[in-house]
Parts: C-alpha cells; structure tokens; sequence
C-alpha cells in the first residue's frame, strides 16, 4: 500500500552557503525581478548553491543524521584535498523559460563534493537517488514564475552587472523545511572545512 503523499513532502537537501556579499548581490537580482515582474520563488529560500536536492527523509531519521552524514563526507573530501577550493561566479544564464540564475563556474571540485556528499547520503538514507543530469552549480534567481518572454530581458538587464566573483567554497548547509513550508537554515546545521 502507498503511503500518503504528506510522507513524501520533501523535507531536506543540501547546499552551500556563499558569502555575504554575493548573498547580497544575488538578494538584489531577485528584488528586481519581483519588482519588475512579480517573481516570488526565490525569496523564501536563503541564497545557496544547491549540492544534494530536496528530498523526504523517513521519519525514523533526523535532522542531526543528515549532519553527522554530510560530515564524513566532507571529511573525505577534505582527506582527498578536494575541499575547501576556490569557486568562481561569471554572469548570468537561464534554464529554458524557467529559472534564471548566477553561472557558477563548473570544475571537478563541484563535481566530487557532489558525488562524494550523495553517495554518502545514500548509504544511510535510501530515498535519496542519485542525479542523472549533468551539474550545472548556480545561484537561482527567479524560477518558475517568470512571465512567458522576460527570459531575455531579465538576462539583458543582469549582463549589465559584470558580476564576476571569486570565493572560498568551504562549508556545507543541511537545510529544512519548516512548518509552513520555508527552507529555513540554522548555524549548526553548517560544517565548515577550514574553521579554526
């Protein structure tokens, strides 16, 4: 028998948090497009670059699982010296008519801390499958609720910006859904590689 599609509401994923300053770049872009064309998606989930996608953890697991999960797997990383590296941010691109986002420079690091923190998970938490599509790191914008034909645009109005950004890709972030259904974050759901 099937269970309830409430026990399938996805209640986790795992990202990586930039710094404050693209935070805030990013913050901006989206006012703008909900200034400009009404777009909400973004707002309710702080600014991250997405490393594991939501999914339903089963009910006989923990927020505290998940942590202590990702944290062998960043140990791993960190073993190998596949973390923490330099990530780059370079203009602006869109996923079809949907999702407008901030470019996040493909590399093997991006990759492996991919692959390393699912194949992880996946140990412990079945629910989890592994990605099929190719990984494409980003920072999202606006996502489906962008009007048909403000793609481009959009996509005008932010080559403007020159945003070309460098960072220290060093942390973690195991992110939740509350109650009323934000993504919510809090600091000791955050592993860093190189605190001191």
């Amino acid at each position: 028998m099937k269970s309830t599609a409430q026990n399938f509401r996805q209640t986790h994923f795992v990202g990586l948090l930039p710094p404050d300053e693209l935070s805030q770049t990013i913050e901006n872009c989206r006012a703008w497009t909900n200034e400009k064309f009404g777009c909400k998606s973004g707002h309710a989930t702080p600014v991250h670059i997405t490393i594991v996608p939501p999914f339903a953890l089963s009910h006989e697991f923990s927020t505290t699982d998940v942590v202590d999960c990702a944290k062998v797997a960043v140990e791993k990383l960190i073993a190998e010296e596949n973390f923490p590296f330099v990530a780059k941010v370079c203009g602006f691109g869109a996923f079809e008519e949907r999702t407008i986002f901030a470019k996040v420079e493909q590399s093997e690091k991006w990759n492996r801390l991919r692959e390393k923190i699912t194949a992880e998970m996946q140990k412990s938490f079945p629910k989890i499958k592994r990605a099929t599509k190719e990984y494409q790191p980003h920072l999202t914008v606006a996502n489906r609720d962008i009007p048909n034909g403000e793609i481009g645009n959009a996509l005008e109005y932010f080559a403007e910006l020159n945003l070309d950004f460098s960072f220290c890709a060093d942390n973690v972030a195991i992110f939740t859904r509350s109650k009323n259904g934000i993504w919510e974050i809090c600091d000791k759901n955050v592993l860093y590689a190189s605190a001191d």
